[in-house]
């Protein structure tokens, strides 16, 4: 195991636990293969629609496969709709506008909580019509499958619509191996979180900080994400790390009083 503080002071290392996960991104390689694909200087490449519930992993399918495009020399831009509000159908257009830099790179668009963009529909979906050699390649990430009207016709080819599920098995333990856990733990926590991302994104972080998990007698992955949850909000207190509001916002079931003060000390 990497140690969290030794990883504090390296100048390369990930600043955030986030950013740490993607560095040892394993699972869904079938899927990531096929989309890298998809993103590449290919003349046809199709979009892709990714969708699935909240919590399944599309974000961080979204950064992992942007930065595997970025490697293969592939321009990147991002639209968040966590600031969808800020975001004016002007630079949406600009956003979707070019094909490429100036070197001739195929670009990529990565649009993520779709949800929060729609009124920005319009303007994505004459993107999708226009001729593929002068458009982006587009990846949107929402909860729900796109409207019956953009599966009409040529756009049905244009558009590949993926939809998210839980992990399979060998996935989930391939992943936590990954991260370090002990081949009976991850065979536990791969079968009682039922490949469910943020369950295994919390065994993985709390393995990271403090070494090890301690998994609950109690069957039923909501008892296993609490746990999990509870153990790396004392891991971060226990590091002195502000990490643990992530916990906080993972986990709405955990408890109030872990997030305010402990041994005199408060946020």
């Amino acid at each position: 195991m990497v140690d969290a503080i030794q990883l504090r002071g390296r100048p390369d290392a990930p600043a955030r636990l986030s950013d740490l996960r993607s560095c040892f991104f394993t699972g869904r390689d079938r899927l990531l293969a096929r989309l890298c694909q998809a993103g590449s200087v290919v003349e046809r490449a199709p979009h892709a629609f990714i969708y699935g519930p909240a919590g399944v992993g599309k974000t961080a399918l979204l950064h992992e496969l942007a930065r595997r495009l970025r490697g293969a020399g592939v321009e990147v831009r991002w639209v968040d709709g966590a600031l969808g509000a800020t975001l004016d159908a002007e630079a949406v257009a600009s956003v979707l506008a070019r094909r490429g830099d100036e070197a001739g790179r195929r670009a990529a668009v990565f649009i993520d909580d779709w949800e929060r963009l729609l009124r920005h529909e319009r303007l994505v979906h004459a993107a999708f019509e226009r001729p593929l050699s002068e458009t982006p390649v587009i990846v949107i990430a929402g909860e729900a499958p796109p409207p019956a009207r953009w599966l009409e016709a040529e756009m049905a080819r244009r558009l590949e619509l993926v939809p998210l599920s839980p992990m399979e098995p060998h996935e989930a333990m391939v992943f936590l191996a990954r991260h370090g856990l002990a081949a009976s733990d991850a065979f536990t926590v791969a079968a009682r979180s039922y490949g469910d991302p943020l369950t295994l994104a919390l065994a993985a972080d709390v393995t990271r900080l403090g070494g090890s998990i301690a998994l609950p007698t109690e069957p039923g992955r909501l008892r296993l994400l609490d746990a999990l949850a509870h153990q790396l909000v004392t891991a971060c207190w226990d590091l002195e790390q502000l990490q643990c509001l992530f916990a906080a916002a993972w986990s709405p079931r955990v408890d109030a009083d872990l997030i305010g003060t402990r041994g005199g000390r408060s946020w």
